[in-house]
């Protein structure tokens, strides 16, 4: 029979530097999977600037196509793409601060369309 003892097992969890170090190695993967998506991109559009002889030459239909292909890649590979999503979560979008003159601005539009409805009211309570 095996003895038991009251060790909670062999298991033994990363310390902070490597769990850093995983994530590190995690965001060059990432990176270099968007680069070698982004360069068959690139061999796309060559071939096909190739074909035609030049970016203005080609039909509207095939330039429409490369733009739908770069901005669905930017869509997926991009900071806050998909592909970062599902790989590291998705990030909290920070709180957009907005400057004193916006804020002043946005109060004195208030005020006046307050004022203005004041004094639309006072005409029709005269007559």
């Amino acid at each position: 029979m095996k003895e038991e003892n009251n060790e909670t097992g062999t298991a033994s969890f990363p310390t902070e530097a490597q769990m850093n170090e995983m994530h590190g190695n995690e965001k060059l993967n990432f990176h270099a999977d968007a680069q070698e998506a982004k360069q068959k991109l690139d061999r796309n559009y060559a071939s096909l600037v190739n074909r035609y002889g030049s970016y203005k030459e080609m039909p509207w239909a095939v330039k429409n196509m490369l733009k739908e292909d770069y901005n669905t890649h930017k869509a997926k590979w991009g900071e806050n793409g998909t592909e970062a999503q599902k790989r590291f979560g998705a990030k909290e979008q920070e709180p957009e601060y907005k400057s004193l003159a916006d804020e002043k601005e946005a109060f004195l539009a208030k005020a006046q369309q307050t004022r203005e409805n004041n004094q639309i009211r006072s005409m029709e309570v005269e007559r």
